[in-house]
């Protein structure tokens, strides 16, 4: 079984890996795809081993897109994965092409149960 959901991608890139909630449960995945509600300066330790960011709050100027545009890390905003259990399969597509048409591109995360 599979859920999607769409949000507003900031970094471009097509990842799988296993999403983590907690700063101290990145090291239990070789593959971790890091969720928060907002990205704080305290997350910034674990910019080198996540394959992707993906946030609940932010906007183009916030701190996650700034930092994950800075250390290419794709990753992707404006999507609630709160009911979504830690260690779920998760894949993200957060296009390259920011605009089509008249408005925002969306990215696509899908999780795998």
């Amino acid at each position: 079984m599979e859920k999607r959901y769409e949000g507003r991608p900031h970094y471009p890139g097509e990842v799988e890996g296993h999403l983590v909630k907690s700063i101290s449960d990145i090291s239990k995945y070789s593959d971790p795809v890091f969720y928060t509600s907002d990205f704080t300066i305290d997350h910034t330790i674990i910019l080198d081993k996540v394959k992707a960011i993906i946030a609940k709050r932010g906007s183009w100027s916030t701190h996650v897109a700034i930092v994950s545009r800075e250390f290419k890390i794709p990753s992707v905003l404006g999507v609630d994965l709160d009911d979504v259990p830690d260690g779920a399969r998760v894949k993200v597509v957060s296009p390259k092409e920011w605009f089509v048409g008249d408005g925002i591109n969306r990215a696509v995360i899908t999780i795998y149960y």
